[in-house]
């Protein structure tokens, strides 16, 4: 079926010779571009509303609800989170390691995704989330909608493809970038578009106000998770290891946030979704159901301007337990997909990394060369390294998103980890041709 799937499925080849780290700049620009002005076309016949309650969601899903990006990543990574369900609980078999495997899985991949870009369409035009204009037919909505979804898909392939990274990280990246300048910066104001926290400041201690300071937390705390963020990444825990089982002094460095931020990006998209479906349920059920589902949207929200009101002492009991349960959920849901997402990911398993280290030549002190004994004192070390980074950053997340930081809170997360991720790429896969330009620059 997936050998079927890969033949039938429309791709965008991938380039036959190496691509300069230039040209792979030049394709993330063009669809970067395209992606922004995709974002920028309303739905044709839409009728009016606003849609501020889908904030987080349109963030952390890359999305602009009432555009012709009104899905944004949501299809691609509701795919990627069902292809690792299947491949975990061995319900498919792919051989992910071959370029034949690697075809299979991207074929699927984009099958599902194509199936949730159609439900997702449908459930948006359907519950009345997005409502046509009078006269216009549903339908209409929906063709435009489905097929900005397939567009991200094929966007996302390309920069895979022919740019360094995924279309993902680029996508929340240039959101959360958006979404900070306009929130902190933004010197204009106009209609759906406030002024700046920052440009608001500066205005009121020109004309003499020096109050206020509370338009400063959220640019405060952008750099605050900012700065933890990035110590977090260069955080290390050390196995130690011998060499050819006559010198010791080895060690293998396993980074404290072992999974990276593949966790905190599904546990966090899962979350704005459950609300979203909650809140939908909600608004069409009466009695008691309405009271359940109006019960859970609450569980799963942010309290509006909780740092505010908390340290101006006014927070009530009601929004400490509702911060509490955010919390709560985000920690537990990310070292979920934490512990998920190892699972998933073969090279990063206990088994992965013994047979690299094994590879390498090293190996336990005192011990044989067997790449068992290794696996089983990684045993000991990567599952609790996995929950816990997972759990660290599903608490820093929710921090983030407390403190009202630009991007979300979760979104200026993903943001800083992405850079970090992809400025490692760069040293890694392209140091001759970056580092002299960091010299240049810098």
């Amino acid at each position: 079926m997936s050998n079927f799937l890969a033949t039938i499925m429309p791709t965008v080849s991938a380039p036959k010779g190496k691509t300069s780290l230039k040209e792979k700049f030049m394709w993330i620009f063009i669809v970067c571009a395209i992606y922004v002005i995709l974002g920028s076309i309303p739905l044709i016949g839409l009728a009016e509303g606003v849609y501020t309650q889908f904030e987080l969601l349109q963030i952390l899903t890359a999305s602009s609800i009432g555009t012709i990006l009104t899905l944004g990543i949501i299809p691609i990574i509701d795919a990627s989170i069902l292809l690792q369900i299947l491949l975990g609980m061995k319900f498919i078999s792919i051989d992910v390691s071959t370029s034949q495997g690697k075809a299979q899985l991207g074929a699927l991949q984009k099958v599902l995704a194509i199936f949730f870009a159609l439900a997702f369409s449908l459930v948006f035009v359907v519950t009345g989330i997005l409502s046509p204009a009078q006269g216009i037919p549903q339908v209409f909505l929906f063709i435009q909608i489905f097929m900005g979804a397939i567009l991200v898909i094929f966007l996302d392939e390309i920069i895979t493809k022919w740019g360094f990274g995924s279309g993902i990280s680029w996508f929340i990246l240039l959101g959360v970038a958006q979404e900070a300048i306009y929130r902190g910066f933004n010197i204009f104001e106009v209609v759906g578009l406030n002024l700046g926290d920052v440009v608001k400041y500066i205005g009121n201690l020109v004309a003499g106000n020096i109050g206020e300071i509370d338009l400063l937390f959220p640019i405060i705390f952008t750099l605050v998770i900012f700065a933890v963020v990035n110590f977090a990444q260069l955080l290390r825990v050390e196995v130690p290891l011998s060499y050819n089982q006559f010198a010791s002094g080895h060690s293998w460095k396993l980074k404290f946030i072992y999974t990276s931020n593949i966790p905190v990006i599904f546990a966090s998209i899962i979350i704005a979704e459950m609300g979203l479906v909650f809140n939908t349920i909600a608004n069409h059920s009466t009695d008691i159901i309405q009271q359940i589902f109006s019960g859970l949207h609450w569980f799963v929200s942010i309290p509006p301007s909780f740092i505010t009101h908390a340290l101006s002492g006014t927070a009530s009991t009601t929004m400490y337990m509702q911060s509490f349960s955010h919390i709560l959920l985000y920690v537990v849901l990310s070292a979920m997909m934490a512990l998920l997402w190892l699972e998933m990911t073969a090279a990063s398993t206990p088994s992965g990394v013994a047979s690299q280290i094994h590879k390498a030549g090293m190996s336990i002190g005192g011990f044989r060369r067997d790449p068992r004994i290794i696996e089983a004192r990684l045993t000991n070390y990567i599952p609790y390294l996995a929950a816990m980074g997972g759990a660290f950053v599903g608490l820093l997340a929710a921090f983030a998103n407390l403190t009202g930081a630009y991007g979300g809170g979760t979104g200026i997360l993903l943001a800083v980890m992405i850079v970090f991720q992809l400025y490692e790429y760069l040293i890694h896969q392209h140091a001759e041709e970056f580092l002299p330009l960091l010299r240049k620059k810098f």
